[in-house]
């Protein structure tokens, strides 16, 4: 049963008392109270659905967001979850899939980053030899 379900199943004169009523469990509403909580207000998440999405929407997260959960102390717990310290996170444009490779931004893996202490952005364009025989995109 959903928050939603419970709240709205719950016979007339009883109330669930909280300061604050957030209304959905998703990364916004659960950041909210959380902080709220951590700053003494009685809150309330709702959320409309029963389990998790089996296929979650976000596939990242940014650098401001991780700067969050590192304040919040669950940063490194976050981070276990994600690629392999060695994973590559290059950026590749290709003419189609499996085709042609037109540019590569090469970025440090999540390890090389936290060592070097700079996130470098190096963009390393494909020379025109494996283009040959296709029009200019420009």
């Amino acid at each position: 049963m959903s928050a939603f379900q419970h709240l709205l199943g719950q016979k007339m004169g009883q109330s669930a008392d909280s300061a604050v009523v957030i209304i959905g469990g998703g990364p916004c509403g659960l950041m909210l109270a959380t902080e709220l909580g951590r700053r003494g207000v009685s809150t309330i998440a709702l959320e409309g659905k029963s389990t998790p999405s089996r296929f979650p929407s976000a596939n990242a997260t940014q650098a401001r967001t991780m700067e969050h959960y590192r304040r919040l102390g669950f940063a490194e717990k976050v981070r276990a979850r994600g690629l392999p310290p060695d994973y590559p996170t290059d950026i590749a444009y290709f003419s189609r899939y499996t085709k042609y490779e037109l540019a590569r931004f090469s970025l440090p893996s999540a390890r090389q980053a936290r060592e070097s202490g700079s996130g470098l952005l190096l963009c390393k364009l494909i020379p025109e030899s494996h283009s040959a025989g296709r029009k200019s995109l420009l």
